[in-house]
């Protein structure tokens, strides 16, 4: 049976009821992304996708996109090469200051848009998105993206909104605590461990974020498929499916027998009323699984 097939459909264990399996695939939580217009940059271009007007920031080695943003939240950058009409292929990078210093530089390839063209530039074309994503420590700071060398290219920044109307709650009951690291970035993740499940309490209605992360061994190599087993207040477990491989970007801080797994999320519907959940490693090959869990922000005066 495909994973298509299996997206909703239900499943029989011998030890327990029925029980629905989802894809962790379709399950990561959309984010909403608010587009920025920078401070300064070197040209504003438009663009035409798909049928639809798109306004971009150009940028070079001398005239960066600048923006100045308050944190602690998430940038999204798209990025377009500019390239000449007949280039089939081509490599670039992007390079991100952070308040003056070098934070990081971002290797990408990339080859002409299907879709898209210049409005106003017959000669070149623009390459197909290549996509950055950037964690804002808390506070105002001023960063500039600009590609290195003799490149151009084209930069739309989205700043992520939901960042600032969720927080973050704890659980009653957990295996243990690894604080990972995303730049300078920590994040407090609460484990499931064999024989050991991670209870959390919440008072609903409200809509429960749960971000999950596979703690590899550094011996595991590939994707790892993973199952995460969820109950509320005692009723019948719902298993989730995941998948992912090891994290480009978070390790964890404490230990470096351990390598985070990409982020894997799902949402829960909380009813009214105090509830229970226990969540625990169905199945999977990892260490143990790390758990974070995130409320809207103005139901927060309603979690224990």
């Amino acid at each position: 049976m495909s994973s298509r097939e299996l997206r909703g459909h239900a499943i029989t264990r011998a030890a327990a009821a029925a029980a629905v399996l989802l894809i962790g695939a379709g399950l990561s939580v959309a984010a909403d992304w608010q587009g920025l217009k920078p401070a300064s940059s070197a040209a504003k271009v438009a663009l035409e996708v798909d049928g639809r007007r798109l306004s971009y920031y150009r940028a070079d080695a001398e005239s960066p996109v600048s923006l100045s943003i308050e944190g602690p939240t998430r940038l999204k950058i798209l990025t377009r090469l500019r390239m000449g009409s007949g280039v089939a292929e081509a490599t670039y990078s992007v390079r991100l200051r952070r308040d003056g210093e070098d934070r990081r530089v971002e290797e990408l390839e990339t080859r002409p848009s299907r879709s898209g063209r210049y409005l106003d530039d017959d000669a070149h074309r623009p390459g197909a998105i290549r996509r950055l994503y950037v964690d804002v420590p808390t506070g105002r700071h001023e960063y500039e993206i600009a590609p290195a060398g003799g490149t151009v290219v084209d930069f739309r920044v989205f700043l992520e909104t939901d960042g600032f109307a969720r927080a973050s709650v704890a659980p009653i009951e957990h295996g243990g605590v690894e604080t990972l690291v995303h730049e300078d970035r920590e994040l407090p993740y609460h484990l499931a461990r064999p024989g050991a499940r991670v209870l959390l309490d919440v008072v609903g209605p409200t809509t429960l974020t749960v971000n999950t992360r596979l703690l590899f061994d550094r011996t595991m190599i590939g994707s790892q498929v993973y199952i995460v087993g969820v109950d509320r207040s005692g009723g019948e477990e719902v298993l989730y499916k995941m998948e992912a491989k090891t994290s480009n970007s978070m390790t964890c801080r404490d230990r470096s027998d351990i390598v985070p797994g990409a982020l894997r999320a799902f949402n829960l519907a909380v009813p009214p009323g105090r509830q229970t959940y226990a969540f625990r490693l169905a199945d999977g090959q990892g260490r143990a699984l790390a758990l974070r869990f995130l409320v809207p922000r103005g139901d927060l005066a309603d979690v224990p």
